[in-house]
């Protein structure tokens, strides 16, 4: 009961990925960047601790909410997400759905090409090969051998930034980072990624996101909610550190 105390602390704490992200775009956000950038170092030196934490609250519970957290960064489930923004906002005249769909689609496109090739140049073992967490191949393109950065985080938050800053309101933000850093522990409990994977993997997600967020801001702005409306800021880019 205490790991999964911990755990729960643990996310949400570490649903601590900034709103101002979503509010600001760069350079305002130059700090939070670099503090993204600060934290993967800081996770590498987490990897072991994290694992065997994670992993010890192996349980049936467990494997149901990791089992429905790990589909979030799964392409059967982004994809047809993203088709049906896009088309639903098209048959519903709703430009800010279609809208939606359409920044969600190019920002997944941006992440997994980034994700994918730095996956392969790396070569970075997975956890389950037990050959510790600072086994590299470069140029492996070996499943066995694709650990870093984490594929289904970085999904995960590509996904949670464009909804969440698209809904504009708290509860999206506390729903789509919260489920997203579940995305996160889910590749940890499989054995699949070290948590640096998945830090550095929301780090490519959330910046994938805002980069075009950022070459659609003209479109956005013109969805922006009128002067008065504010948000509460919820997340920190900050991830809890055990």
């Amino acid at each position: 009961m205490k790991r999964y105390f911990i755990l729960m602390i643990l996310l949400l704490s570490g649903s601590g990925y900034d709103i101002l992200w979503a509010q600001d775009y760069f350079p305002e956000q130059n700090k939070n960047i670099a503090a993204g950038v600060g934290m993967v170092p800081v996770a590498f030196l987490l990897d072991a601790t994290m694992r065997d934490f994670v992993r010890s609250t192996s349980s049936p519970t467990s494997d149901i909410v990791f089992g429905i957290s790990n589909q979030m960064g799964e392409p059967y489930v982004t994809l047809p997400l993203i088709a049906g923004m896009y088309l639903g906002g098209l048959a519903a005249d709703n430009t800010s759905l279609k809208n939606t769909g359409l920044y969600l689609g190019e920002a997944y496109a941006l992440n997994i090409a980034v994700t994918f090739t730095l996956k392969s140049v790396l070569g970075r073992a997975r956890p389950y090969n037990n050959l510790g967490n600072n086994e590299f191949t470069f140029w492996a393109f070996k499943d066995a051998f694709m650990s870093c950065p984490s594929g289904h985080s970085s999904a995960a938050f590509t996904t949670a930034t464009i909804v969440a800053h698209q809904i504009n309101t708290p509860t999206a933000y506390y729903i789509s980072y919260g489920l997203s850093f579940m995305t996160m522990m889910s590749r940890i409990y499989y054995d699949k990624h070290w948590f640096s994977d998945t830090v550095f993997g929301a780090l490519i997600g959330t910046l994938s996101g805002f980069i075009i967020l950022e070459l659609n801001s003209q479109d956005t702005e013109e969805q922006a909610p009128k002067p008065g409306v504010s948000s509460l800021p919820v997340f920190s880019i900050s991830l809890p550190i055990l």
